[in-house]
């Protein structure tokens, strides 16, 4: 026996897998994407924080360091004081 006489099924096989492979595509490409963000940072609250000050014993950029702190933190956000 050779093995021409297998080589028909092997390629209609093939064909058929090809055929699933391609018709399975278009499906995919009409899948939605939901993204839901929850945790930190899903709800900031707006933050305006007034500049402190100066009496002279505590660092001048004190107010700067705050404002870092409570933005890094993800449940702030910082927003200007608008005076």
């Amino acid at each position: 026996m050779s093995d021409k006489t297998f080589a028909p099924a092997s390629s209609a096989r093939r064909a058929l897998c090809s055929a699933f492979a391609l018709a399975s595509f278009p499906a995919s490409s009409l899948a939605q994407l939901r993204v839901e963000i929850t945790g930190v940072g899903s709800q900031q609250f707006p933050i305006s924080i007034a500049n402190f000050a100066r009496n002279g014993q505590a660092p001048a950029e004190i107010d700067s360091i705050i404002r870092a702190d409570l933005a890094r933190s993800g449940l702030f956000r910082i927003v200007d004081a608008g005076g």
